[in-house]
Protein backbone atom coordinates (compact mmCIF):
# COMPACT_ATOMS: atom_id res chain seq x y z
CA UNK A 1 0.00 0.00 0.00
CA UNK A 2 1.32 3.25 -1.15
CA UNK A 3 0.56 6.16 1.50
CA UNK A 4 1.86 9.55 3.05
CA UNK A 5 4.94 7.86 4.41
CA UNK A 6 5.91 5.58 1.27
CA UNK A 7 5.34 8.65 -0.63
CA UNK A 8 7.58 10.78 1.99
CA UNK A 9 10.75 7.99 1.77
CA UNK A 10 10.76 7.74 -2.01
CA UNK A 11 10.64 11.37 -2.37
CA UNK A 12 13.60 11.57 0.22
CA UNK A 13 15.23 8.51 -1.71
CA UNK A 14 14.86 9.93 -5.00
CA UNK A 15 16.29 13.50 -4.08
CA UNK A 16 18.98 12.14 -2.88
CA UNK A 17 20.32 9.65 -5.09
CA UNK A 18 19.77 12.32 -7.70
CA UNK A 19 22.03 14.45 -5.67
CA UNK A 20 24.80 12.66 -4.54
CA UNK A 21 24.57 9.36 -7.06
CA UNK A 22 25.05 6.50 -4.46
CA UNK A 23 22.64 6.92 -1.29
CA UNK A 24 23.83 3.69 1.02
CA UNK A 25 20.83 3.45 3.24
CA UNK A 26 21.64 1.94 6.53
CA UNK A 27 18.57 0.36 8.13
CA UNK A 28 20.61 -1.11 11.73
CA UNK A 29 17.37 -2.42 12.99
CA UNK A 30 15.88 -3.20 9.21
CA UNK A 31 12.39 -1.66 9.64
CA UNK A 32 12.91 -0.67 5.88
CA UNK A 33 13.43 -4.15 4.70
CA UNK A 34 10.28 -4.95 3.14
CA UNK A 35 9.47 -1.38 2.48
CA UNK A 36 13.22 -1.55 0.45
CA UNK A 37 11.96 -4.44 -1.44
CA UNK A 38 8.75 -3.59 -2.85
CA UNK A 39 10.75 -0.53 -3.92
CA UNK A 40 13.43 -2.58 -5.50
CA UNK A 41 10.32 -4.51 -7.37
CA UNK A 42 8.66 -1.48 -8.57
CA UNK A 43 12.46 0.26 -10.30
CA UNK A 44 12.63 -3.33 -11.75
CA UNK A 45 8.95 -2.44 -13.46
CA UNK A 46 10.05 0.43 -14.13
CA UNK A 47 7.54 2.46 -11.48
CA UNK A 48 10.72 3.69 -10.00
CA UNK A 49 13.11 5.49 -11.78
CA UNK A 50 16.13 5.23 -9.47
CA UNK A 51 17.95 1.59 -9.01
CA UNK A 52 17.58 -0.25 -6.19
CA UNK A 53 20.45 -2.68 -4.19
CA UNK A 54 19.58 -4.64 -1.24
CA UNK A 55 22.40 -6.34 0.79
CA UNK A 56 20.68 -9.92 1.89
CA UNK A 57 23.54 -11.46 3.71
CA UNK A 58 26.30 -12.30 1.24
CA UNK A 59 28.83 -9.72 -0.05
CA UNK A 60 30.15 -11.64 -2.88
CA UNK A 61 26.68 -11.35 -4.53
CA UNK A 62 25.94 -7.62 -3.17
CA UNK A 63 29.25 -6.77 -4.96
CA UNK A 64 28.74 -8.39 -8.11
CA UNK A 65 25.50 -6.97 -8.52
CA UNK A 66 27.18 -3.86 -7.86
CA UNK A 67 29.90 -3.76 -10.19
CA UNK A 68 27.92 -3.13 -12.96
CA UNK A 69 26.02 -0.59 -11.73
CA UNK A 70 29.21 1.24 -10.44
CA UNK A 71 30.26 1.56 -14.38
CA UNK A 72 27.54 2.74 -15.54
CA UNK A 73 27.77 5.67 -13.26
CA UNK A 74 23.45 5.72 -12.51
CA UNK A 75 21.77 7.17 -9.48
CA UNK A 76 21.66 4.06 -7.35
CA UNK A 77 20.22 3.06 -3.64
CA UNK A 78 21.73 0.21 -2.16
CA UNK A 79 19.55 -1.15 1.28
CA UNK A 80 22.13 -2.46 4.07
CA UNK A 81 20.14 -3.66 6.85
CA UNK A 82 22.05 -4.61 10.15
CA UNK A 83 24.52 -1.83 10.02
CA UNK A 84 25.25 1.76 11.14
CA UNK A 85 28.03 4.00 10.25
CA UNK A 86 30.66 2.61 12.48
CA UNK A 87 29.94 -1.24 11.81
CA UNK A 88 29.73 -0.90 7.59
CA UNK A 89 33.05 0.67 8.10
CA UNK A 90 34.51 -3.27 8.79
CA UNK A 91 32.92 -4.90 5.91
CA UNK A 92 33.76 -5.70 1.96
CA UNK A 93 31.10 -2.45 1.52
CA UNK A 94 33.16 0.00 2.61
CA UNK A 95 34.63 1.62 -0.71
CA UNK A 96 30.74 1.61 -1.91
CA UNK A 97 29.92 3.26 1.51
CA UNK A 98 32.63 6.15 1.03
CA UNK A 99 31.76 6.70 -2.76
CA UNK A 100 28.18 7.81 -1.84
CA UNK A 101 26.36 9.66 0.89
CA UNK A 102 25.47 7.89 4.03
CA UNK A 103 21.22 7.72 4.93
CA UNK A 104 20.01 6.97 7.93
CA UNK A 105 16.06 7.71 8.80
CA UNK A 106 14.15 7.33 12.14
CA UNK A 107 11.01 5.95 10.84
CA UNK A 108 9.17 7.34 13.91
CA UNK A 109 10.24 10.94 12.33
CA UNK A 110 8.67 9.95 8.81
CA UNK A 111 5.34 8.90 10.34
CA UNK A 112 5.12 11.86 12.73
CA UNK A 113 5.76 14.66 10.13
CA UNK A 114 3.11 12.71 7.02
CA UNK A 115 0.15 12.28 10.10
CA UNK A 116 0.65 16.07 10.62
CA UNK A 117 -2.41 17.49 10.47
CA UNK A 118 -4.11 13.98 10.34
CA UNK A 119 -4.21 13.08 13.88
CA UNK A 120 -3.83 14.91 17.20
CA UNK A 121 -0.69 14.34 18.95
CA UNK A 122 -1.93 12.00 21.39
CA UNK A 123 -2.98 9.59 18.61
CA UNK A 124 0.12 9.65 16.88
CA UNK A 125 2.34 8.81 20.26
CA UNK A 126 0.03 6.04 20.90
CA UNK A 127 0.27 4.89 17.29
CA UNK A 128 4.02 4.98 17.76
CA UNK A 129 3.76 3.46 20.76
CA UNK A 130 3.41 -0.09 19.70
CA UNK A 131 5.29 -2.09 16.80
CA UNK A 132 5.82 0.60 13.64
CA UNK A 133 6.75 -0.69 9.87
CA UNK A 134 5.86 1.31 6.86
CA UNK A 135 2.97 -1.15 5.92
CA UNK A 136 1.27 -0.43 9.17
CA UNK A 137 1.71 3.47 9.45
CA UNK A 138 0.17 3.45 5.65
CA UNK A 139 -2.75 0.92 6.92
CA UNK A 140 -3.14 3.43 10.02
CA UNK A 141 -3.36 6.95 8.08
CA UNK A 142 -5.21 5.41 5.20
CA UNK A 143 -8.20 4.40 8.09
CA UNK A 144 -11.52 5.74 7.49
CA UNK A 145 -11.14 8.64 10.44
CA UNK A 146 -7.98 10.32 8.82
CA UNK A 147 -9.55 9.92 5.08
CA UNK A 148 -12.13 12.03 6.30
CA UNK A 149 -9.73 14.39 7.84
CA UNK A 150 -8.09 14.65 4.53
CA UNK A 151 -10.88 15.00 2.98
CA UNK A 152 -12.04 18.22 5.27
CA UNK A 153 -8.64 19.63 4.29
CA UNK A 154 -8.86 19.61 0.72
CA UNK A 155 -12.71 20.59 1.07
CA UNK A 156 -12.15 23.52 3.09
CA UNK A 157 -8.84 24.92 0.46
CA UNK A 158 -11.56 24.10 -2.19
CA UNK A 159 -14.09 26.30 -0.34
CA UNK A 160 -11.48 28.97 0.33
CA UNK A 161 -10.45 29.08 -3.48
CA UNK A 162 -14.49 29.70 -4.67
CA UNK A 163 -15.02 31.96 -1.58
CA UNK A 164 -12.46 34.69 -2.71
CA UNK A 165 -13.89 38.27 -3.60
CA UNK A 166 -12.02 39.54 -6.12
CA UNK A 167 -12.50 43.20 -7.42
CA UNK A 168 -13.74 43.25 -10.84
CA UNK A 169 -11.34 44.51 -13.73
CA UNK A 170 -11.18 48.42 -14.52
CA UNK A 171 -12.58 48.49 -17.66
CA UNK A 172 -15.86 46.35 -16.42
CA UNK A 173 -15.80 49.09 -13.64
CA UNK A 174 -15.49 51.73 -15.85
CA UNK A 175 -19.15 50.63 -17.43
CA UNK A 176 -21.00 50.37 -14.06
CA UNK A 177 -22.71 53.74 -13.16
CA UNK A 178 -21.00 55.67 -10.55
CA UNK A 179 -22.47 53.96 -7.35
CA UNK A 180 -22.33 50.40 -8.56
CA UNK A 181 -18.37 50.42 -9.61
CA UNK A 182 -17.74 47.90 -6.54
CA UNK A 183 -21.21 45.70 -6.81
CA UNK A 184 -21.38 43.28 -3.72
CA UNK A 185 -20.43 39.41 -4.86
CA UNK A 186 -21.35 36.75 -2.91
CA UNK A 187 -18.65 33.81 -1.64
CA UNK A 188 -18.78 30.72 -3.87
CA UNK A 189 -20.88 32.22 -6.60
CA UNK A 190 -19.89 32.86 -9.87
CA UNK A 191 -19.67 36.66 -11.03
CA UNK A 192 -22.16 38.29 -12.79
CA UNK A 193 -21.57 38.52 -16.24
CA UNK A 194 -21.71 42.15 -17.75
CA UNK A 195 -23.03 42.47 -21.33
CA UNK A 196 -20.90 44.14 -24.08
CA UNK A 197 -21.93 46.96 -26.19
CA UNK A 198 -23.38 44.84 -28.62
CA UNK A 199 -25.14 42.28 -27.01
CA UNK A 200 -26.75 44.28 -24.26
CA UNK A 201 -30.72 44.07 -24.35
CA UNK A 202 -31.43 47.86 -25.38
CA UNK A 203 -29.21 47.32 -28.86
CA UNK A 204 -31.71 43.83 -28.96
CA UNK A 205 -35.29 45.58 -27.73
CA UNK A 206 -35.11 49.52 -28.53
CA UNK A 207 -36.78 51.83 -25.42
CA UNK A 208 -39.20 53.66 -26.32
CA UNK A 209 -38.53 57.36 -26.39
CA UNK A 210 -39.99 58.80 -23.11
CA UNK A 211 -41.36 63.07 -23.02
CA UNK A 212 -38.37 63.86 -21.11
CA UNK A 213 -36.28 61.98 -23.87
CA UNK A 214 -38.10 64.04 -26.73
CA UNK A 215 -38.10 67.29 -24.86
CA UNK A 216 -34.14 66.60 -23.91
CA UNK A 217 -33.40 65.66 -27.91
CA UNK A 218 -35.66 68.71 -29.60
CA UNK A 219 -38.02 66.19 -31.08
CA UNK A 220 -41.07 67.65 -31.58
CA UNK A 221 -41.34 67.83 -35.02
CA UNK A 222 -41.38 64.23 -35.81
CA UNK A 223 -43.17 63.55 -33.16
CA UNK A 224 -46.13 66.00 -34.15
CA UNK A 225 -46.28 65.19 -37.71
CA UNK A 226 -45.90 61.03 -36.85
CA UNK A 227 -48.47 61.03 -33.61
CA UNK A 228 -47.16 57.30 -33.40
CA UNK A 229 -44.99 57.96 -29.89
CA UNK A 230 -46.37 61.16 -29.03
CA UNK A 231 -48.77 62.47 -26.04
CA UNK A 232 -50.13 65.69 -25.95
CA UNK A 233 -48.77 65.81 -22.36
CA UNK A 234 -45.29 66.10 -23.87
CA UNK A 235 -46.22 69.13 -25.85
CA UNK A 236 -47.13 70.83 -22.22
CA UNK A 237 -43.55 69.91 -21.09
CA UNK A 238 -42.36 71.87 -24.10
CA UNK A 239 -40.78 75.70 -23.94
CA UNK A 240 -44.02 78.32 -25.42
CA UNK A 241 -41.09 78.43 -28.49
CA UNK A 242 -40.88 75.21 -29.64
CA UNK A 243 -44.24 73.77 -29.39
Amino acid sequence: MIGPVSKALEAELRDLARAYGIVVWLDVEGTYTTFADGLADRAADGEFDIRVRRFRGSYLEMMLALENDLDQRLPLIVHVPGHNKESIKQTPLLEVYSAGRAHERNLATVVRQAALGLAPPDAIDKFLAGEVTVEAAAAWLASPARVAVRREQRAARGQGARGAVRPLPAPVRRRLPAGRREPALHPGRAEPAIAGPSETSADKHPRRSTCKDIVDRNLVATSWRSRTSFDLTCVRMLPHGTR
